[in-house]
């Protein structure tokens, strides 16, 4: 009974210091463009620094909510997922914020002569959060896809839960996804280390910021009627989806076995029409024996 307010309390804090972190994000990338008008002739690299570092670790507390998620929500119940494939995501995980800080150390100390190695440790960074993302995805839609089974679903709560967390992280990784394209496609000025680019990339950022924050804000139960109202359309046609898959998958799996038995059941009917042919030839058998030894009988006598 303890445990549950802590994890609520976790939960809880964590989405706070994960929107604050976005927040500040926006506000940055507005003040940037603020300066660039006044100051039209200067190239600023001032916010560049806190848009980075709060986005990073804005980045890596929305994975540890939604990995926390997947642990908290089915731990204890048939649906739990192995230790091992838990220990392997929170590695992953722990490897982020590794990286992060020695791409915006590395680039903070010498941005001209180790601007390519800090680029590197922040390439890393992205390659970690795509593939930790792409895994959870597919853990969340495979919970749901069990969920939707005729073993579970019965359970309508937990399915809509499942579901709700599918979309909106899957609504998450697109939209950072699209930040992660532009980052790798974007020229990059070699003499001052920015990108050409840099005020599109800033706003492409602070939308993605804005979309963490509202999936983050309708991840929770109090958000719920503003869920349904803004993706009720998306999570009816998913949660079908799945569901409709899964009963054609049952239906397949029912007319293999509905072969294999009636496979069986010729055979078994083989099997006994042979051993009523061996009977009925031993009971012929039997009587020419008995016949063949009542006429030695009266032969004899």
């Amino acid at each position: 009974r303890s445990r549950k307010p802590k994890i609520h309390s976790f939960f809880k804090y964590a989405a706070i210091i994960c929107c604050v972190l976005f927040c500040v994000v926006t506000l940055c990338v507005n003040m940037d463009r603020i300066l660039l008008i006044i100051y039209p002739e200067k190239e600023l690299r001032f916010f560049a620094y806190p848009i980075w570092i709060c986005y990073f670790l804005g980045r890596m507390m929305l994975g540890l909510i939604f990995l926390g998620r997947l642990f908290f929500t089915f731990r204890g119940s048939s649906l739990e997922y192995s230790k091992c494939t838990m220990r392997s995501l929170y590695f992953m995980w722990g490897l982020m914020p590794i990286f992060a800080v020695l791409s915006t150390v590395i680039i903070a100390i010498d941005p001209d002569g180790l601007l390519m190695i800090g680029i590197v440790f922040g390439t890393l960074f992205i390659l970690i959060d795509i593939v930790l993302s792409i895994i959870l995805l597919f853990l969340y839609l495979k919970k749901l896809f069990d969920l939707t089974s005729t073993e579970h679903n019965n359970n309508t709560k937990l399915i809509n839960l499942m579901t709700r967390y599918c979309l909106l992280y899957c609504t998450c990784f697109i939209t950072t996804f699209v930040v992660f394209i532009l980052l790798a496609l974007a020229p990059v000025n070699s003499s001052t280390g920015s990108y050409r680019y840099q005020g599109y990339i800033w706003c492409v950022v602070a939308a993605d910021s804005m979309f963490n924050i509202l999936c983050l804000w309708l991840n929770f139960a109090f958000a719920k009627v503003w869920y349904f109202r803004i993706c009720g359309y998306c999570h009816d046609k998913c949660e079908s989806c799945c569901t409709k898959k899964h009963k054609e998958l049952n239906d397949d799996n029912g007319k293999s076995i509905e072969i294999q038995t009636l496979k069986d059941q010729s055979s078994f009917d083989d099997e006994e029409d042979e051993t009523d042919q061996n009977e009925q030839n031993n009971i012929i058998i039997n009587d020419d024996d008995a016949s063949i030894e009542s006429g030695y009988v009266k032969t004899k006598n």
